[in-house]
């Protein structure tokens, strides 16, 4: 059944974001976006800044120039942006991510188009004016910002604190070698669709890419590794609670991942798996490293044995991580005292240790160490540890590279073709650049002469999840879900 953008989105807004959401939780599903296509991406994102410490992440940015108050009143700009996106009735309409991610216009114009979009009353946010105090403007724009009616004002400020944001992001969240005009457009294109709702996210990925049935998505929990104040403006509870709409709306074809923090410990762990999240997310780069001694990692290896919940751990040295850390506590070995203890974990290590042996190369990063052979070690030597392939940019370009490392690896772990997924790692920036249908296209040429091709899109991602378990665990009445919703995922168990 094809159903057009504007329908979906109108659908999806309707059903997961009325005021009274737990009427949307007990209402039917509805039928819109449930083909269940061959494809089942295992790692993704719906998730906005409204749910990211976008406060502190962009502070670590401008901080690197000497100016974190920039990156603070950015944030505010980025956040009062998305809460009006957020409240907006189901027939908003705004660029599609197609028409976003072709738009062609300066790093100037990418500024004032965030600054014509900030609501007025932003000017009077404590870290605007903060930012304001130094940014490049004017005495007489200064002067005149802090009227509350000098909307002409306001906009100026609010641009030049956007273009000094978008020319300290980091390169290597491109993965770009060098600092380029087109790299800051990129980043402003990106920070452009995540002050859509999370529902227009989804929307994009159930139209853009219908091969895909099932949408494994990761939620985040990063504010204890970036300078205070850095909480997200949605913490992860309501971050749970609008996910488990999506699910609802979608009629289960989006399933989360709930965040682990070990600062935090298990409860945000364990409300996310009681409202219906299939797996947990460890993003170690963070700054923390697996610890099998340290209570609440033991508390978490605890609740996955006993219920056979998947762990998905990022396991690259590159990553979203705060500029203090270095991406080392990634190395796949570290799980290894944790999974000689617990051989029966379900453990999946995302990006595949990274993209460098995939194509060839080596990794200059954390002394050298690669992680792709740690994981494809671990792989073969766990009965219940997979990997997948999200992230791995370069590699639709670098296809015969690539195909050449599998079948190198194929040959030497025997293992791999019965553990390594599919994944996308979309929505992260490259990922976003380079768009969700393109790099499904071509992995599925690079596969397209493979015998385990089938595994590789959905079979070995079903083993990992387990979602017999899952199903055992919510089909009882007090867990709230519709039997349409349990119907639809059971094709995946």
């Amino acid at each position: 059944m094809h159903v057009s953008r504007r329908k979906f989105g109108q659908s999806l807004a309707a059903a997961a974001f009325t005021a009274a959401l737990p009427a949307a939780l007990r209402g039917q599903p509805a039928t819109f976006c449930r083909n269940i296509g061959s494809v089942l991406d295992l790692h993704t994102h719906i998730f906005n800044a409204l749910d990211l410490p976008i406060n502190g992440i962009f502070a670590s940015w401008t901080g690197l120039v000497g100016h974190p108050e920039w990156g603070r009143g950015a944030a505010a700009i980025i956040n009062a942006i998305a809460k009006v996106r957020e409240k907006a009735p189901p027939e908003f309409e705004a660029e599609s991510f197609d028409q976003v991610r072709a738009l062609e216009i300066s790093v100037d114009a990418w500024a004032e188009k965030f600054a014509n979009e900030t609501p007025d009353e932003t000017a009077q946010h404590r870290h605007v004016r903060e930012a304001a105090q130094t940014i490049d403007v004017d005495d007489q724009t200064r002067k005149l910002f802090e009227n509350p009616d000098a909307k002409d004002a306001h906009r100026v400020v609010f641009s030049r604190i956007m273009r000094a944001l978008l020319k300290a992001i980091p390169p290597e969240i491109f993965d770009a070698v060098e600092r380029t005009e087109a790299l800051i457009k990129a980043g402003a294109k990106w920070l452009w669709i995540m002050t859509d709702p999370s529902w227009k996210i989804a929307s994009y990925l159930c139209v853009r890419t219908p091969e895909v049935g099932l949408y494994i998505h990761h939620l985040v929990d990063m504010d204890n590794y970036y300078p205070k104040p850095s909480q997200p403006i949605h913490p992860v509870a309501r971050q749970v609670e609008r996910m488990r709409a999506i699910t609802v709306a979608s009629g289960g074809r989006f399933l989360p991942f709930v965040a682990f923090d070990p600062q935090k410990g298990t409860q945000n762990v364990e409300e996310g798996l009681a409202r219906g999240a299939v797996g947990v997310k460890v993003y170690p780069p963070n700054g923390y490293a697996p610890d099998k001694n340290d209570p609440n990692w033991k508390n978490l290896i605890k609740i996955c044995i006993r219920d056979e919940v998947p762990i998905f751990s990022h396991c690259t040295p590159s990553g979203f991580h705060p500029p203090s850390t270095d991406g080392c506590t990634s190395n796949p070995r570290l799980w290894k005292p944790i999974l000689d203890e617990h051989p029966k974990l379900r453990l999946c290590f995302g990006h595949a240790g990274g993209e460098e042996a995939w194509l060839g190369g080596k990794s200059k990063a954390c002394g050298g160490a690669q992680f792709t052979i740690g994981v494809l070690e671990m792989v073969n030597s766990y009965d219940n540890v997979y990997c997948e392939v999200g992230h791995l940019s370069d590699a639709p370009d670098h296809a015969a590279a690539f195909r050449s490392s599998l079948d190198a690896f194929v040959g030497q772990y025997g293992r791999l073709p019965q553990r390594l997924c599919y994944g996308t790692d979309w929505l992260m920036p490259a990922m976003f650049i380079r768009g969700p249908k393109a790099y499904l296209d071509a992995f599925q040429k690079i596969f397209d002469t493979i015998p385990w091709k089938a595994d590789f899109f959905s079979g070995n991602a079903r083993k990992y999840l387990n979602l017999k378990k899952w199903l055992k665990r919510n089909a009882a009445k007090k867990a709230g879900w519709d039997p349409n919703i349990l119907d639809y995922v059971s094709h995946f168990a």
